[in-house]
């Protein structure tokens, strides 16, 4: 029997991969990982970016904001060019950015009258995404009080959100016509690249929930979605 084709069922996959990463030999013979070719399991680049992701959001949280970029990703046994890569394609912003948005948040939520700075998010999307239609969709459903889209056509929502017994009250701003404007400007975005972006804007009151806040948000605007893949699997049927 092959050790490396070996999976055991009953350990937390999340728990194998950082005892992977730590390097650490007293784990050595303990578990063995799938191979990525494996029919058992078939782990890609994207889920170990995304695991990373969290992982890195994690320990800056852990430590306050007071880690620098690069002791972070020391931590994990990457580059901080790879980790400031992989984090702004999951959470929409750098880790630097998280960073200091934790810090401030935590210096100021003392102080009423102190509020924290807002955040604001760049979530990858891929083109073309039809953002006068998904506007118009929010629009007609908006409810009073909750939804609202301004002036500028932006959309805004007001968000509850709970971590362990407390819970965070803000808002959302979502600038859809901004995808319309990198649109025009010719800005690339593939499956391999989707460097366009949705803008967000997130009050600073949602800052400690935002690993819980991004997937919705991702969910919501359908941000994982490859019109170009979809229409030709479609068209496959006519």
């Amino acid at each position: 029997m092959n050790a490396a084709s070996i999976l055991l069922p009953t350990l937390n996959p999340d728990l194998c991969y950082s005892a992977l990463q730590s390097r650490d030999a007293r784990f050595d013979g303990a578990f063995f990982v799938v191979a990525p070719t494996s029919a058992v399991m078939r782990w890609t680049s994207e889920d170990a970016s995304k695991t990373l992701a969290q992982q890195a959001l994690q320990l800056i949280d852990r430590a306050g904001g007071e880690l620098s970029v690069v002791q972070v990703a020391t931590k994990m046994g990457i580059t901080d060019r790879h980790l400031r890569r992989i984090f702004a394609t999951e959470w929409g912003l750098t880790p630097q950015a998280y960073s200091q948005a934790q810090k401030t948040w935590l210096a100021d939520k003392p102080h009423a009258d102190w509020p924290a700075k807002d955040v604001l998010l760049q979530l990858p999307l891929h083109l073309p995404y039809d953002h006068a239609h998904t506007l118009k969709f929010f629009a007609t459903r908006a409810i009073e009080g909750v939804e609202h889209v301004d002036e500028k056509q932006r959309l805004w929502r007001t968000i509850r959100l709970s971590s362990g017994r407390k819970m965070h009250t803000g808002w959302i701003c979502a600038d859809l016509p901004a995808i319309g404007l990198q649109a025009k400007r010719g800005k690339a975005s593939t499956s391999a690249n989707p460097s366009c972006t949705l803008p967000i804007t997130v009050s600073a009151s949602l800052v400690p929930v935002l690993y819980k806040l991004v997937p919705l948000l991702r969910a919501a605007f359908d941000l994982a979605a490859q019109p170009t893949a979809i229409d030709a699997l479609l068209l496959a049927d006519f």
